[in-house]
């Protein structure tokens, strides 16, 4: 039964009907045959059909439904709001893409070819909606059982397995742990492990571990793990990765018309943004489904479009607070029963975010969000709220969490990114010692999105403490690496593309004889283990990448490099593309072994030329996505900011003289 089928039986006869009549048939056609087949099972088959059946039930009614920041107190499931998303993944050469799966009613083409699958995006692409659909879909066309293992509510001390047999656990009855042990045996299931950037620090190490013994030994399941970029993740070197495709125009628009049934309001703003002079500044909005919907909901409270990410967020918070529930009429306003007004409730948030952030955390059970709402109004002592008030308020009448149980969680990640920012920027008395410990952190990725807006809140600051230590810190490297008389005949080009990659990656490459050994060696990862135990901080070496060539580059990604990204999506003007030929080395001959990149003139691949150049373009080629600083532009714009920073100094002097 496709998607649409599935809406069109939701609408005639309800939906509890609908899974009812969905999962019998998954039972009928794929479950029974399994456990009949079986000799295992033959004292319990009907126990267990009635198991199972309760049990996926319960598993399609809650990914059916869509929990979005757009409707409140109106029910939508995936069947209202999906539209198909697609996964790619590229050659690791020039991101040309090797695979594109459209994720629709033919997701098996994608499914089928892959056992284990990484998906790593930003923040609002649809990872967990994908997580979403896919297990519907496998209930829907009867191929395998979905477990969805959210893994912020997993602790690293209990069993994955353990965490398993919990969920098929059900009012009255439960599926015995050596039958589930047996059915995982055999692979009947696809297991989605959701979110793992939202793990927190405590439980991080232990929870990767855990995954990975349980899909050693559970291996003939299918495995999608989603989340955010996260330096743990390049240990999985036999997940396939993909990220998600950016919505192109007409996929936005079509997201935007379901949020009201192609009626006027969905209209209006397709017609606006069409016939907006600023399109392709709202093209950051319109490629991730996120922020399209919460560009819809800013739009439908006031029919203004903010050009700017701060000012998007910004408006969503007051579009969220001054919010009319079209549920009770046009005209009724939630009421707050913390009776705080919208700047109050605001840096009440941000204290709550704050606190999230420094513990990686996003969601609470109540006692301990009872606890950081306490905190944070204890720390507010200009103001009356109770705290019982104030959970009320973030679950109903500003709806930026959301109770699942007993369970308290942002409605998404990223407003509680902004809301920290916020605090960051605008509350705490230690700004410039919090944007430091974020830059200099072991996971500065991890900040990059809340470093994002705080370089939007204090320009000024990011100025003087994210883009000038960087670009000087990368000047004094670039005066000082490659000096050495053996260099002294080699491209300018290639020394400039030296400098400026091992500013932010170490790296080595790993040459063989001939591209069959390479890619044998790269299958069974046994020669990378010494290099990967190899730690430095955060840069230390942890990601292969082979290309169907005879070398293989092993890097680690230094915080500069994020650094870089950031910059770069700020349309900071200090970058460059590499400028040389990346042809010329088919006949060279080299040895086989291990090649550090680096400015060691005593280094045999140093002392060749056609073997430094052969290691540089070999990096280039492999390096994709790469951004390399322009030493002249750097130079350039250090001058800049220390001339901003004398005129600023220079007029808080003549202030102190009044």
């Amino acid at each position: 039964m496709d998607l649409k089928e599935v809406g069109i039986l939701i609408a005639q006869i309800g939906g509890t009907e609908a899974v009812k009549k969905i999962v019998g048939t998954a039972i009928e056609t794929h479950i029974k045959p399994i456990l009949q087949k079986h000799a295992d099972y033959k004292d319990n088959t009907i126990y267990l059909e009635e198991c199972l059946s309760e049990y996926l039930e319960n598993c399609y009614e809650k990914a059916m439904i869509m929990n979005t920041i757009v409707f409140r107190g109106v029910r939508k499931t995936i069947y209202d709001l999906y539209i198909p998303l697609s996964l790619n993944t590229h050659d690791g050469i020039r991101m040309n893409e090797i695979d594109k799966y459209i994720i629709n009613d033919s997701y098996l083409d994608c499914i089928s070819n892959y056992d284990k699958i990484l998906i790593v995006d930003t923040a609002g692409m649809g990872k967990s909606t994908l997580v979403k659909y896919l297990s519907i879909q496998v209930i829907n066309h009867n191929d395998y059982i979905p477990i969805i293992i959210e893994l912020r509510k997993v602790d690293k001390t209990k069993e994955l397995l353990d965490y398993i047999v919990d969920q098929f656990e059900l009012l009255d009855k439960k599926i015995d742990k050596i039958d589930l042990i047996n059915m995982l045996k055999r692979g009947d299931f696809i297991i989605f492990f959701d979110g793992y950037d939202e793990v927190t620090n405590e439980n991080r190490g232990g929870i990767l571990d855990n995954m990975q013994k349980f899909i050693r030994k559970a291996g003939n399941n299918k495995y999608i793990i989603t989340s955010r970029y996260e330096n743990d993740l390049s240990c999985l070197g036999d997940f396939q990765r993909f990220s998600i495709s950016p919505l192109d125009m007409e996929e936005a628009f079509s997201l935007i018309r379901k949020y009201d049934n192609d009626g006027e309001k969905s209209k209006k703003l397709i017609e606006r943004i069409t016939n907006d002079k600023q399109l392709e500044i709202l093209k950051e909005f319109l490629i991730n489904p996120m922020l399209t919907s919460l560009l819809y909901r800013t739009f439908e409270y006031k029919e203004e479009i903010a050009y700017k990410k701060l000012g998007f967020y910004s408006q969503v918070y007051e579009a969220l607070f001054n919010d009319h529930d079209k549920t009770k009429g046009s005209a009724y306003v939630h009421p707050k029963n913390s009776n705080l007004d919208i700047l109050e409730f605001e840096k009440l948030l941000r204290r709550i975010a704050f606190i999230s952030l420094k513990d990686n955390r996003v969601e609470y059970n109540r006692q301990n969000l009872v606890n950081i709402v306490e905190k944070c109004i204890k720390s507010m002592s200009w103001i009356s709220a109770y705290t019982i008030d104030v959970i009320d308020d973030l679950t109903h009448a500003v709806p930026l969490f959301q109770k699942d149980g007993n369970d308290y969680k942002w409605v998404h990640k990223s407003f509680m990114e902004y809301f920290a920012a916020g605090y960051i920027c605008y509350e705490s008395n230690k700004t410039e010692e919090l944007f430091r410990n974020m830059l200099n952190s072991n996971n500065v990725e991890r900040y990059k999105n809340v470093l994002d807006f705080c370089y939007d809140m204090k320009p000024n600051i990011a100025r003087q403490l994210i883009i000038y230590p960087h670009i000087n810190n990368f000047i004094n490297e670039y005066e000082k690496k490659y000096n050495s008389e053996v260099f002294s005949m080699y491209e300018s080009s290639m020394l400039d593309i030296r400098k400026s990659i091992e500013y932010t990656h170490n790296l080595q490459i790993l040459h063989y004889l001939t591209e069959e050994e390479a890619e044998n060696d790269f299958k069974s990862k046994k020669s990378f283990e010494k290099i990967f135990r190899t730690k430095n901080n955060s840069s230390f070496i942890n990601t292969i990448l082979f290309s169907h060539s005879n070398d293989m580059v092993v890097y680690g990604r230094k915080n500069e490099y994020f650094v870089n990204e950031l910059l770069s999506y700020k349309n900071i003007d200090i970058f460059k593309n590499p400028d040389i030929s990346l042809s010329g080395d088919e006949d060279l001959e080299i040895d086989e072994g291990v090649y550090v990149v680096s400015d060691d003139a005593l280094l045999k691949a140093n002392k060749d030329k056609r073997h430094f150049d052969y290691i540089t373009r070999a990096v280039v080629k492999h390096m994709t996505g790469v951004t390399y600083l322009d030493y002249n532009k750097c130079k350039l714009l250090k001058s800049k900011i220390e001339l901003e920073i004398k005129q600023t100094n220079d007029i808080e002097t003549e202030f102190e003289s009044l």
